[in-house]
């Protein structure tokens, strides 16, 4: 007798960021009609191969969604402080603190930040927050591992919320700096060197815009 299909995950705390990233992918997917992409997204859900939801009843395809009205209800925890995650029974480091990042981890931030699909950026990113305990940063373990525990165990609402939270410090941080710039140039006269000041600002501004924009105006 077959395994009787079931959902495995049944809420976006559940849900880890691979999964999600198909179901978004299936979600845009403009060449899909309606019941290929309900078929598509419930076979992530179940843990399962499209062919096996084509095979179901209706009776056993009623069974599986009720209930999935959270899957139209998506958010995260806005004030989540967390230090450590255990992702595919490793301990990981998160850094929170800008001053204790390395040179070469806010580099790499900078450039999984540039990554433009909001989806795809996550796992780049957050592979630079998460640092494998007993380790510093890009020493001494694998980072195709770390990206692949994070893709695979860990739930978008924790990737999110771990996002939220450093972007948050690192706008702050951002925004102060930009202030202090301004006053360094209204006391200053003009100069080469300003004109490549005003050139860093107008970066730092857009970047500002982007980081608001993904996660503080519901684009994400």
């Amino acid at each position: 007798m077959d395994k009787k299909i079931k959902i495995i995950y049944n809420n976006w705390d559940a849900v880890p960021i691979g999964a999600y990233k198909r179901i978004v992918e299936i979600s845009n997917d403009e060449g899909m009609e309606t019941m290929e992409k309900n078929v598509a997204s419930l076979a992530i859900l179940c843990d399962t191969d499209e062919d096996s939801i084509w095979n179901l009843s209706m009776d056993e395809i009623s069974r599986l969604t009720k209930g999935m009205d959270w899957i139209n209800d998506f958010d995260f925890k806005k004030r989540w402080t967390i230090k450590h995650v255990t992702l595919n029974g490793k301990k990981y480091d998160i850094t929170y603190d800008l001053n204790k990042m390395s040179v070469a981890q806010y580099i790499d931030f900078q450039q999984a930040w540039r990554i433009q699909d909001a989806t795809e950026k996550l796992v780049p990113v957050l592979s630079c927050f998460l640092v494998p305990q007993g380790h510093k940063y890009g020493d001494g373990y694998d980072i195709e591992e770390v990206r692949n525990d994070i893709e695979n165990h860990m739930p978008i609402t924790q990737a999110n919320s771990i996002c939220f939270f450093f972007l948050k410090k690192l706008l702050s941080s951002m925004k102060s700096s930009l202030i202090c710039s301004r006053m360094v140039l209204k006391a200053t006269k003009w100069t080469t060197k300003n004109q490549k000041m005003k050139e860093m600002m107008r970066e730092t501004e857009k970047r500002i815009s982007q980081m608001e924009s993904f996660y503080f105006n519901g684009s994400h």
